[in-house]
């Protein structure tokens, strides 16, 4: 299992974020919080108030030097494009553009009008392809950076969703775990 064998013993370069500026590298990323939050919808056929138990997407931007969330957003539905671009122009409204973003590889970022699309793979051409989009984060210079794909210690992201984890889900008494085995007792039953 080469995957297994890379996460497990073979030793990472470390980064050190020392020496880049605050502001200079961001980081994103979603993570499902680990808590049930209740949501009130309206349904249309049944002409009423319905609820409904569901756990929270948070989507995030984060300052690689200095671990400050420069914007985020919790939202019901499923990651998009769209959430991605919002949260991404919220960070940039409130504390300008970065130098650089490090990316997931999922397709919501890698939507062509925002990061510009996956890196091609050796072999691939563009068959089809006529007109191009110019991503957002080429317009305003910003150079784009991808995370190894299912790589956890690629983003520096992840240690902080470990914290919200233990900081924040934990606090609620709707939390769940993010698997079987850390469900909480009273949950279980």
């Amino acid at each position: 299992h080469p995957k297994k064998y890379r996460d497990r013993h073979v030793q990472t370069a470390e980064r050190d974020w020392s020496k880049v500026d605050a502001n200079q590298c961001w980081v994103a990323d979603h993570r499902i919080l680990d808590i049930w939050v209740a949501r009130q919808w309206y349904d249309k056929k049944a002409r009423a108030d319905r609820i409904t138990w569901q756990r929270p997407w948070l989507s995030m931007f984060l300052d690689a030097r200095t671990w400050k969330p420069v914007s985020q957003r919790i939202e019901f539905d499923d990651p998009n494009s769209q959430r991605v671009m919002e949260c991404f122009i919220d960070g940039v409204q409130e504390h300008g553009t970065p130098g650089a973003v490090i990316l997931d590889n999922g397709k919501d970022f890698r939507a062509e009008r925002f990061g510009g699309g996956r890196p091609k793979k050796k072999g691939q051409t563009e068959i089809f392809r006529t007109a191009r989009v110019t991503p957002l984060l080429e317009l305003l210079g910003i150079d784009v950076r991808w995370a190894l794909p299912y790589n956890a210690r690629a983003k520096v992201i992840e240690p902080f969703f470990s914290i919200v984890a233990e900081r924040f889900d934990k606090n609620w008494e709707t939390y769940c775990g993010n698997n079987t085995l850390a469900t909480p007792e009273q949950i279980k039953g």
